[in-house]
């Protein structure tokens, strides 16, 4: 089971380092969690920039450029969360963090994995690019599939 207190540590621990914080803050972080677009619509200009400029003022294929998509995004979360596992009173259940991915529609995309007990959860902040609202799936099984991710902002935990 994810409680909201557990969920709400996650995020804490996520927005408390200055790399993830760097990776994860948008303009775009306007657009409603719910819609879970902010990351594809960054990316779209991106590619724009990349395309657009004969200097490639943006290079996705660049450390950089990996950093700030999905890949890097839960790459870096993943290493803040490891780093404070049993740390925090609310953490004490997570066993490890790492990354997931999926191929969803011919749509490659990658997201936390939080093991809590038995029981693993994906955090994705790319889909919302806010520090504070990641939607999150109840498995692995559910992200792979797309199905019933919830914003953070409404969640109250998963049996």
């Amino acid at each position: 089971m994810l409680t909201r207190a557990e969920a709400d540590d996650v995020c804490a621990v996520v927005a408390a380092d200055p790399e993830c914080r760097r990776r994860i803050s948008s303009l775009l972080s306007f657009i409603p969690s719910s819609w879970g677009v902010a990351g594809s619509i960054r990316n779209v200009g991106y590619v724009a920039l990349e395309l657009g400029s004969a200097t490639r003022l943006f290079d996705v294929t660049s450390p950089e450029g990996t950093a700030m998509v999905c890949v890097g995004i839960a790459e870096q979360t993943a290493r803040a969360l490891r780093r404070q596992i049993g740390c925090r009173a609310a953490l004490m259940q997570l066993g490890d963090a790492g990354a997931i991915d999926r191929n969803l529609r011919g749509v490659a995309h990658t997201a936390t994995l939080l093991q809590f007990g038995s029981s693993r959860y994906v955090f994705d902040w790319h889909a919302t690019l806010d520090l504070d609202d990641p939607i999150i799936y109840s498995s692995p099984n559910a992200f792979r599939h797309g199905l019933g991710g919830i914003p953070r902002s409404v969640f109250e935990g998963l049996d």
